[in-house]
């Protein structure tokens, strides 16, 4: 999958796109190629109250393999059936 990825990434209609994939399950080990990221990310929804659903977006940001800075972007927003 890897390879197909990198070939869509250096065509030039698609160079400037960010390239995500699919969530990691958290019980699965450590991949040990996380430590070569400088960013890691997640995001969670929960339902605040009946009808109000809200979304959290986080970003962690590492610097020699440190922690230096943690964003959290927080949305709610109506729920409609």
């Amino acid at each position: 999958m890897y390879a197909k990825v990198l070939a869509i990434y250096q065509m030039p209609a698609y160079s400037n796109y960010t390239l995500i994939l699919p969530d990691k399950p958290l019980n699965k080990p450590f991949d040990p190629d996380m430590a070569n990221y400088d960013e890691w990310g997640f995001s969670f929804a929960e339902d605040v109250k009946p009808g109000i659903s809200g979304t959290s977006s986080v970003t962690l940001f590492f610097k020699n393999g440190r922690l230096v800075k943690i964003t959290n972007y927080y949305n709610e927003s109506r729920v409609y059936n």
